[in-house]
């Protein structure tokens, strides 16, 4: 499913409605929104697996911001995954939690290949901004 409102396309990536996954995290809204130049992906609490699917399904490009799945769980963030879609910022929305989020693995994954990433409970809101061509943000307390 796809839609324009405002100048921007929403490209609907996951669920298939005709094939749901037992696990609702594999159920999350995947999205891809397109401002002219301008790329957001939001990935929901999808699974590596499921990652690779609608990597697989969708040929996904290169975008500019990640939504990280699972607030950082190192169920999500595949290394295949990153690599394909070589995001330029990583939004982790994650707040305080007894499971850990966001995990030191996909923390070291991030650095390793020098992805530049803003967590919400480390910056609060986050707010980006986009022209079509260039992407500004900032943080908010």
């Amino acid at each position: 499913m796809s839609f324009d409102i405002a100048n921007c396309r929403i490209d609907i990536l996951n669920p298939d409605y005709n094939n749901l996954k037992e696990d609702r995290n594999e159920n999350s809204i995947v999205f891809l929104l397109t401002h002219k130049e301008n790329t957001f992906l939001f990935t929901g609490d999808l699974s590596k697996k499921g990652e690779t699917r609608i990597m697989n399904k969708y040929n996904l490009a290169e975008v500019d911001v990640l939504k990280a799945g699972h607030h950082g769980s190192k169920t999500s963030s595949g290394e295949v995954f990153l690599d394909q879609i070589k995001p330029k910022i990583i939004v982790i929305s994650v707040g305080s939690n007894n499971f850990g989020h966001p995990s030191a693995e996909v923390i070291e994954k991030y650095n390793k290949k020098s992805i530049k990433y803003l967590r919400t409970d480390k910056s609060g809101m986050i707010k980006f901004t986009s022209d079509g061509n260039n992407l500004f943000f900032n943080t908010f307390r």
